[in-house]
């Protein structure tokens, strides 16, 4: 069974961070995350203001966690990591002619993550 882990994007504060609490009464309705280790350092975000990023089960050649926004590259190759029709695929960003998807599954130790789409949105354009 897939390892289910989430990090979050801040839009206000434009911060990453690891959500420690997901609520949802009937739909998702606010996340709350942590600056430090103690209890005064919790803040809660309303949903409008976050962007969840679902951990794909897989890692990079670094051994390093792989999400979806996640800005990956092989070779001369870039892609963005993205659910797409139930499954996990890096979208061509650059280096081949013709757009899509590609699965990367079992050769995503192929990959170097080089950043995310929402940190650094320079390296999708």
């Amino acid at each position: 069974m897939r390892e289910t882990d989430y990090r979050a994007w801040d839009k206000i504060n434009k911060r990453m961070f690891t959500p420690i609490s997901i609520h949802h009464p009937r739909y998702l309705d606010s996340v709350e995350g942590a600056t430090g280790q103690s209890s005064s350092d919790v803040f809660s975000l309303k949903r409008k203001d976050v962007v969840l990023m679902q951990y794909t089960g897989l890692k990079d050649k670094n051994d390093i966690k792989i999400y979806e926004g996640d800005v990956v590259e092989k070779e001369d190759m870039r892609f963005i990591v993205a659910y797409y029709k139930g499954r996990f695929f890096a979208k061509i960003i650059k280096g081949l002619e013709s757009e899509g998807y590609w699965e990367f599954g079992l050769n995503s130790k192929l990959f170097k993550i080089i950043d995310n789409i929402y940190k650094n949105t320079e390296l999708i354009k």
